[in-house]
């Protein structure tokens, strides 16, 4: 007898989700969120860890990347003919997803007590 779930389709999405980046937590160093989670996030929006229910967000430097990246674009777009200028942002956005995802950290949002 397999182990496989027979209610559970193959290349589910449940499958894709064990496979899939996520990013970790300070507080309880699981998983907090998902890769895509963490570039939806800015300095001032908190979400609930996936593991322990901590709120956690990105710090302000998170805003960096997304101010070089348009200022790239926008030093680039003279340059570029103008059916070609969406074209020339892939390549911002992709930047400015690496950079987000590998050199901005997660941090603790959770409100302490000033007992």
């Amino acid at each position: 007898m397999t182990s496989e779930n027979p209610y559970q389709p193959p290349n589910s999405n449940v499958d894709k989700q064990k496979n899939a980046k996520y990013v970790q937590c300070p507080y309880c160093n699981n998983r907090a969120m998902s890769a895509m989670g963490k570039f939806m996030l800015g300095p001032a929006r908190s979400v609930k860890c996936q593991s322990c229910a901590k709120r956690v967000s990105v710090s302000w430097a998170s805003m960096i990347p997304i101010v070089v990246g348009m200022a790239a674009y926008i030093v680039m777009k003279p340059f570029i003919e103008p059916k070609y200028i969406l074209l020339a942002l892939v390549p911002v956005v992709v930047l400015v997803f690496i950079i987000h995802y590998y050199f901005i950290k997660i941090v603790g949002r959770e409100k302490t007590s000033s007992k």
